[in-house]
């Protein structure tokens, strides 16, 4: 029942509601006479309308405002690990978190711990345990006896342990000075991944250019064959006939035949190929014949084996297959103690000397690929890491729904809005509606058509008053309301324009997120937006062999029949009595030519497979110009720095062997005796035993002229002797040949002091089809091979042929040209960018685009919400505005009255008169606002009396202002006190404006770099000053043949210690170590300019030298370093692998048993002693002062030459000697003086000790450990830099909690709203109010007493207002007449008076 009463209350209610009743100051100035029935129910009507459409539009307006996005950036400060872990966990798509300190070095936060295999810490690679293991006369024992090779087998352990370590050490250190680069904090488990990827990175390439090199060595040795002073793969016999000694060599062979003078299929040689066995303990024979000493087998069953060590031709091919069994065997080295006497001096428990037992069978190659490295750990230490990033805060970007604060305000805003404009819109449609009915009734149409017409509507508008009081009815006021309508309706059309183009053109950079990129989507938007976008990769670690392949094709020879088994066994069988014949030449050059194809391809596999093993590091998506860009930089600086590795290994080992001229021997293809004549015997007899001995005495060896009658050049002294190879004809009589003659020189075939330079030197002219020579050799090979094949079987073999668009090597191009290149024809890379995306994977793309602030719907909003405010706030300031200066004005022409009537006015204001006059008008204000009332008896109801209304409104008028002040300033500062994040965007700045705006904004102003990879050249310049010893004369071919000229030829006639045997090689290695230096320097410059400096924002000048510096330093440190391990793993090899040196300087064969009855006895070798009893057979630097031997009355005479050395090896003296010499005319006049030059040295040419950090004592040794390297010369240029950048935007952001333009909307919009919804709400509340009051006054039965008490402070109160008022219009007139100047007091005055009674109305 109260349901059903309630309902027809409120059906009641809103059937008679009527919002559009004429305001009680209010008049209609229609002057039509209109039903009064009818126009109640016209507003009627509009209620109901304005209702519906109000609720509406309130409805949909503010349901799109709540459900649109917001896109907001949240920035964080004061960031700890814990926070940063939860925001990426919450935030990940958006989070940044910019590390204050981009660059920082690994050793900060990351360590390694490397441990190393057992062995490199043990007593086995110590000194006194390798010296126990050597014998003076080692090269006595056999082949397969462990004794020949043991000491040089350990030295090299201990050396391959010891660049092992240098090595890893000096990585450790690169790493550790290495900076991580990190522009954004990174999250702990992708800061590892980035790490564990460089690590890898470290360990896969670390050990390649070693291997690469030792490879090549190894290919080198055996291409030249060069001999072992242990006899190991040569050995020397003497062979008496007709009354001379003649010297024989004969390469060592191993077979598994007992029967070792048949050389049969399964016969291995150390002249060609490599036969290792197992090392084992034999009983020494007597003497030996070359050919039982030079012969070995499997040893046989009962032997004494050495566990995991072998022997072979060099100590180093029977090392690397080692296993090292034996030294985790205590009982193999109680065997190794029985066999190597001097190991008993060591008082060790062996037993705890032994390595630890090893998990895996591996070999010493093994080992050298990891460096020797057992276990690598690393750590990170992340909150290290966090604090050295030092993020100041982290921003992310929040999509969200607009929130409580934002939404009560706009619904405040909108609801002020609309209801202006809907009750401005509803009566016009119903009247509109009203008359369209009327005169479709009435069939009036032309009436309606009138209605509508322009003039009518200007007609309107000239009569249009907004400002109209029932009050102020005369055709003066509505002459100043209409006056005072338009004025308000200009700047209410004013306002609304200047906002429509601040709202609508204002723009701002706002980021838009793609989740899932497709490819497709990130090309499109990449073209679209390329400055801003940003996809970060979901995995950042990319392996290269996921999207790059590299197909290599090596020159055509490398896969020619030229270089298969089949026609190298067949050129085996290529043999002529002559050994300069081409045809005794080509089998070898053939088999090198192969062994370098066979090395290359290895070399390129192994580097090509190691860079595929590297992963390209990438934060976000490159697009496909920087894509290939990157990769063809990293790809170019992988070729060239391969090339550069190779082409180094190649220069290093013929520099060694031009400087130490090492013997080498040329091969038969059957197992026979060679006689050498580059040896000459000499027969010493001991005056005291009356003993006989055979020495043997180097002749240096040279190229013969292509006659073959002598020798035209020595290679010790010119390192570019060579001479062409020809095919001979022997004239022969029986089975003697007495003659030879040329049939036919060989075109591009070149024979020069080794093997392998000839090969470098020769071209491949003649194996092409389109050459002539080529069928002319194959008729020589031809006929040779059936002259000796037992069983001939024959191929064509196919020829080479040249496309010009397939290869990049003409015929004629010299071999040495192809090796360096590492006979690389293209490198073919190809990489997919399809690929590439696929495994970056971005979850999310970002990018800024500039956009209007405001869309269409969001400006209507913006209007809407700012309607009510700018009416309410233009119709207080017009109408005060222009009452205020209407009556100023009349104050002015009152006052220019007044002057004219009084002539003279002196008066005096007491300080008293002045205090009661501001005393009085506090006063009126007080009782001004006390007794304010803006609202009228409609607004309490019609059944409130007149009295009780007035009263009532009082009280509603103090609540409301109350509210209102209260209720605009919560809403204004809650909303205002909101942080918000403002960007200002600068398109394309000069590198002087961004300065400027650097130097104002510091580290907030950034960046976006539109080219984010660049190389370092276009920015960086650097040059490095070497020792003046390598850009003077002294290291010029010039200087050195005009000093050597008087020289004899053949050095061997100088006696051994003399230093003009020296003195050429000496000149020669400073030479060639200054180019060498030189070189590698200039590569490194050139990779490392080369190379990309990658950076994604625009670095400041400082962090961009920093950096910068930096990065160059660590080239600085690392750029000495390859070259050095690389010359002291040569040296190491060559020492260990004791070559002899034709100089006669290290080892000299002797044999006291030449004479022995056997067939052509084995002649031993040993090793020269040097100053304080150093053995050339257990260090390589051993020497002594060098000197020119004199003669003076039938004696020699020593004569020193200043800081220069003589030893083992001229490489070795040098490293000990110094440059003093070079400092010192008196001792370059010296060197002149016993060379017999006959070119006078120019005195001023000596160095100079001034502008050089080196000593004069400096020795050699370390001025080639740091490449002989002055100073580097370094210039950086930032502003290339920033042209290299080219940033296209830039931005500074702030936190803003404070918008002046905000404020102002914020307040206008609140404005209305508040003003509209306190004026409907207070009436009701304080109705309420005074229901509860009077009703508990009724109770109290108190209601006459109240009623009279209201009835006469009303009139009590009205009384006081009249007395105030007149005593402040008396005050203030006063203060007129004394202070005429005083035009605001007078303003002010007139304003309150005037105004007191309209500000009622005007609220």
């Amino acid at each position: 029942m109260q349901l059903k009463v309630l309902f027809y209350w409120l059906h009641d209610r809103g059937k008679n509601y009527n919002l559009f009743m004429l305001e009680e100051d209010d008049y209609d100035d229609d002057n039509e006479t209109k039903d009064s029935t009818i126009v109640l129910k016209h507003q009627k009507y509009t209620t109901w309308l304005y209702v519906l459409l109000l609720m509406v539009s309130l409805y949909i307006l503010f349901y799109i405002t709540l459900m649109q996005p917001n896109s907001q950036i949240v920035t964080i400060y004061h960031i700890t690990p814990n926070i940063f872990h939860q925001l990426y966990d919450d935030h990940i798509e958006t989070l940044s978190c910019p590390c204050s300190t981009i660059t920082i070095p690994h050793k900060n936060f990351v360590s390694n711990t490397i441990a190393f295999h057992s062995l490199c810490s043990s007593i086995f690679i110590n000194k006194s345990w390798i010296e126990a293991l050597y014998f003076i006369n080692a090269s006595e024992y056999s082949v397969s006896d462990f004794r020949t090779t043991a000491k040089s087998q350990f030295q090299l352990l201990a050396d391959l342990c010891s660049i092992s370590n240098d090595t890893v050490s000096q990585n450790q250190i690169d790493f550790d000075n290495d900076e991580f680069l990190t522009i954004h904090l990174l999250p702990e488990e992708r800061l590892r991944m980035e790490l564990n990827a460089t690590i890898n990175l470290i360990k896969n390439s670390i050990s390649t250019q070693i291997i690469s090199f030792l490879n090549y060595i190894r290919v080198y040795v055996r291409g030249n064959y060069m001999v072992s002073a242990l006899n190991t793969n040569l050995i020397l016999g003497s062979y008496y006939d007709i009354n001379q000694y003649t010297i024989h060599q004969l390469e060592t062979q191993y077979t598994e035949d007992t029967t070792i003078f048949v050389t049969t299929p399964e016969t291995l040689k150390c002249g060609i190929q490599n036969p290792i066995t197992p090392a084992s303990f034999l009983s020494r024979s007597g003497v030996l014949g070359i050919f039982i000493f030079a012969g070995w087998s499997k040893p046989i069953t009962n032997s004494t084996y050495v566990k995991g060590f072998f022997t072979g031709c060099t100590p180093l091919e029977a090392l690397l297959p080692s296993t090292l069994d034996c030294l985790y065997d205590i009982a193999c080295i109680q065997l190794l103690i029985n066999y190597f006497p001097s190991l008993t001096q060591f008082d060790l428990n062996w037993t705890n000397s032994i390595l630890p037992p090893k998990q895996k069978n591996s070999t010493v190659y093994d080992y050298l690929l990891d460096l020797f490295i057992e276990e690598r750990s690393t750590k990170v230490n992340y909150p290290k890491y966090f604090n050295e990033c030092a993020p100041s805060s982290c921003s992310y970007t929040t999509i969200d729904q607009t929130n409580f604060s934002y939404a009560v305000t706009m619904f405040i805003s909108l609801y002020g809005g609309l209801i202006i404009i809907l009750r401005l819109i509803a009566p016009i449609l119903i009247q509109s509606f009203s008359k369209l009915k009327h005169a479709y009734t009435d069939h009036n149409v032309h009436l309606l058509y009138r209605n509508i017409h322009p003039k009518r509507f200007f007609q309107a508008m000239k009569k249009l008053n907004l400002f109209k009081h029932i009050e102020q009815r005369t055709e003066d006021n509505i002459k100043q309301q209409r006056i005072i309508t338009r004025i308000y309706l200009i700047l209410l059309a004013g306002s609304f324009t200047v906002i429509l183009i601040f709202t609508s053109l204002s723009t701002d950079i706002v980021t838009i997120t793609e989740s899932n990129p497709s490819l497709t989507t990130y090309n499109n938007l990449q073209v679209l937006h390329s400055n801003t976008l940003r996809c970060p990769c979901s995995t950042t670690i990319l392996p290269y062999e996921k999207f790059l392949t590299l197909s290599p094709i090596l020159h055509q020879v490398c896969s020619s029949d030229f270089v298969s088994d089949r026609w190298l066994s067949l050129m085996q069988k290529i043999t002529d009595y002559n050994a300069e014949d081409w045809r005794n030449r080509a089998y070898l050059q053939f088999q090198l030519l192969s062994n370098l194809c066979e090395l290359a391809k290895n070399t390129i596999d192994d580097a090509v497979h190691h860079f595929l093993l590297q992963s390209l590091i990438a934060s976000t998506v490159l697009s496909q110009i920087e894509f290939s860009t990157q990769l063809d930089a990293i790809l170019n600086q992988f070729f060239q720095s391969t090339i550069n590795s190779f082409g180094s290994l190649v220069n290093i080992a013929r520099l060694f062997t031009q400087i130490d001229q090492f013997y080498m021997v040329s091969r038969k293809n059957n197992w026979d005796t060679i006689q050498d004549n580059s040896l000459t015997p000499n027969i010493r007899v001991n005056n005291i035993t009356n003993e006989s001995t055979l020495q043997l005495i180097f002749n240096l060896p040279g190229t013969r002229y292509v006659n073959l009658s002598s020798i035209n050049c020595i290679c010790a002294t010119n390192p570019d002797c060579q001479t062409p190879i020809a095919v001979y004809q022997m004239d022969s009589i029986w089975n003697s040949r007495i003659y030879a003659y040329i049939s036919y020189i060989v075109p591009g075939s070149i024979a020069s002091c080794s093997t392998f330079q000839s090969v470098l030197l020769s071209q491949l002219f003649c194996f092409y089809s389109d050459t002539d020579c080529y069928s002319i050799l194959k008729n020589y090979v031809k006929d040779s091979y059936y002259q000796n094949a037992e069983f001939p079987s024959w191929f064509e073999v196919q020829p080479l042929v040249y496309h010009a668009n397939l290869s990049r090597y003409p015929p004629n191009t010299l071999i040495s040209t192809i090796v360096e290149q590492i006979m690389i024809e293209k490198w073919n890379p190809s990489y997919s960018y399809n690929h590439f995306y696929d495994l970056c994977s971005p979850n999310y793309c970002t990018y800024s685009q500039r956009v209007r602030l405001k869309s269409l719907f969001e400006v209507i909003i913006t209007y809407i919400s700012m309607i009510g405010g700018l009416t309410f706030a233009l119709r207080f300031i017009t109408s005060v505005f222009t009452n205020n200066i209407r009556q100023l004005l009349e104050i002015i022409f009152r006052r220019r009255r007044r002057r004219r009537r009084q002539q003279q006015s002196v008066c005096r204001l007491t300080y008293n008169q002045l205090k009661r006059m501001v005393k009085s008008f506090l006063i009126f204000l007080y009782n001004s606002i006390i007794h304010l009332n803006i609202f009228s008896r409609r607004d309490f109801g019609s059944h409130v009396d007149q009295m009780t209304a007035k009263y009532l409104g009082k009280w509603t008028t103090r609540l409301y202002l109350i509210l209102f002040a209260l209720g605009l300033t919560i809403l204004t500062l809650y909303s205002i006190i909101q942080p918000q994040t403002v960007t200002k965007i600068f398109d394309k700045p000069s590198f002087d404006f961004y300065n400027q705006l650097k130097e104002a904004y510091g580290d907030k102003f950034k960046c976006t770099c539109s080219v984010i990879a660049s190389q370092y050249a276009e920015f960086v310049d650097i040059e490095a000053e070497f020792h003046q010893i390598c850009t003077s004369s002294f290291t010029s071919d010039q200087w050195r043949n005009k000093i050597t000229d008087g020289l004899i030829s053949n050095l061997s006639i100088y006696e051994q210690r003399d230093y003009r045997r020296f003195l050429s090689a000496h000149l020669q290695y400073l030479q060639g170590l200054c180019q060498l230096s030189i070189q590698s320097i200039n590569n490194s410059i050139e990779q490392f300019l080369n190379s990309l400096f990658i950076t994604t924002e625009l670095l400041s000048d400082y962090d961009f030298h920093q950096r910068l510096n930096s990065s160059i330093e660590q080239k600085k440190s690392t750029a000495s370093k390859t070259l050095i391990r690389l010359f002291f793993l040569m040296r190491s090899i060559n020492h260990e692998n004791a070559f002899v040196s034709s100089y006669g300087t290290n080892y000299e064969y002797s044999s006291t048993w030449f004479s022995a009855n056997v067939y052509v006895p084995y002649i031993p070798n040993r090793a020269i002693i040097y100053d304080r009893n150093c053995s050339c057979g257990l260090q390589s630097n051993c020497t002594t002062q060098a000197n020119f031997i004199g003669e003076s009355m039938n004696s020699s005479i020593l004569i020193p030459i200043k800081g220069l050395k003589m030893g083992c090896l001229p490489s070795e003296s040098l490293r000990s000697s110094t440059l003093e010499c070079f400092y010192d005319p008196l001792c370059l006049n010296l060197i002149q003086k016993y060379t017999n030059s006959t070119h006078k040295i120019n005195s001023s040419i000596h160095l100079s000790i001034e502008g050089s950090r080196y000593l004069i004592n400096t020795t050699v040794a370390e001025l080639n450990d740091n490449l002989f390297v002055e100073q580097w010369a370094t210039t950086i240029n930032y502003s290339s830099y920033f042209e290299q950048c080219l940033p296209l935007l830039c931005s500074y952001t702030n936190i803003q909690k404070f918008n002046v333009l905000y404020t102002i909307t914020l307040i206008l919009g609140l404005q209305g709203g508040l003003t509209i919804v306190l004026k409907w709400i207070c009436p009701k509340l304080v109705q309420i109010i005074a229901n509860l009051h009077k009703n508990r006054k009724n109770r109290l039965n108190i209601i006459g007493t109240t009623t009279a008490k209201i009835s006469y402070l009303d009139v009590d109160h009205t009384t006081d207002v009249q007395t105030t008022s007149m005593n402040i219009s008396s005050e203030y007139h006063l203060f007129v007449s004394c202070y005429e100047s005083a035009l605001s007091v007078i303003t002010l005055e007139s304003i309150l008076n005037h105004q007191i009674d309209r500000i009622s109305r005007l609220f």
